[in-house]
């Protein structure tokens, strides 16, 4: 009788546990969507740059290291995703981010235009300081509500919250397989007939007038042939090798763009814009170097 009279007020604990669940709010709900996506993002460029990261002007992170952050993001990113109500999760995501808006602001007092936060791929650093300010914000203005458990709301915003987890991580999955990493996936939507999988890179540590090399994959998604001509270097410094290069339809090439050390120590960057024989926007490749001065 007593393991009855439980299992009848199962239900009624069960309804008066859903009454405490709170409403989530619309913008907690986006901003979570945001700061998930944003992570497995950056996770997933990261694994696929393969490329070491120049941190702060100074220190640099191994391929390896790279990949396991990477996996760590993409992990995080899953957590988030799920919507877990979990105050260490909050707090923790705000370090993070905090420790991005700093490495960011001394790379931008430093001189840096770019950022290294997707792997190889450069993002103006300035928005990129913005965008980690912002989430820091909002996980401060929400912050009772990543605590509690909520109950999702009924509509498109809801039903994007609660498949979120599976539907983003499949999309970028995708993105991968198909087009080599979510950038190249995006610039293929925006009409691009050019990808790179990453324009920027790390080309390693130097001594003075030594050269060092950075190697960018080219891929064709039309279908078409279609020819790099030349390409306009900021520096007489920078040569590329390989050109003319012609890449044929749906096909992948390398080119090889070679940075000769200056006589000033600490951090090279050059770049060499990429011209094409058709209505092909122009690429800029960006290679960067750590140059340490001469014994």
């Amino acid at each position: 009788m007593a393991s009855l009279f439980r299992w009848r007020l199962l239900p009624l604990k069960l309804s008066a546990f859903n009454r405490q669940l709170h409403a989530a709010r619309p913008f907690y709900i986006i901003t979570r969507l945001i700061i998930g996506g944003l992570l497995m993002f950056a996770g997933l460029a990261k694994i696929t740059a393969d490329n070491s990261i120049l941190v702060a002007s100074q220190w640099v992170i191994p391929i390896a290291v790279v990949v396991a952050w990477g996996l760590f993001e993409c992990l995080i990113g899953w957590v988030v995703l799920s919507f877990i109500a979990h105050r260490p999760l909050r707090q923790g995501l705000t370090i993070l981010f905090g420790v991005f808006a700093a490495i960011l602001i001394v790379e931008f007092l430093r001189g840096a235009t770019q950022c290294q936060c997707l792997g190889g791929s450069g993002l103006p650093i300035v928005g990129m300081i913005a965008v980690d300010l912002a989430i820091m914000t909002s996980l401060v203005i929400f912050r009772h509500d990543w605590s509690q458990p909520a109950r999702m709301p009924s509509g498109i915003l809801g039903d994007v919250a609660f498949h979120g987890r599976f539907v983003l991580p499949a999309l970028l999955a995708a993105a991968v397989f198909w087009f080599g990493s979510p950038r190249s996936a995006i610039e293929y939507v925006a009409g691009k007939s050019v990808l790179v999988r990453s324009q920027q890179r790390f080309a390693g540590e130097v001594s003075q007038s030594e050269t060092a090399t950075a190697i960018f994959d080219l891929q064709n998604a039309s279908s078409k042939p279609i020819r790099v001509l030349g390409a306009k270097a900021s520096c007489r410094c920078v040569a590329i090798d390989d050109l003319p290069l012609t890449l044929g339809p749906k096909e992948t090439k390398p080119i090889r763009v070679r940075l000769v050390a200056g006589s000033v120590a600490g951090v090279q960057r050059e770049s060499a814009e990429l011209l094409f024989d058709d209505s092909t926007s122009s690429i800029t490749l960006g290679v960067t170097a750590l140059v340490h001065p001469n014994p």
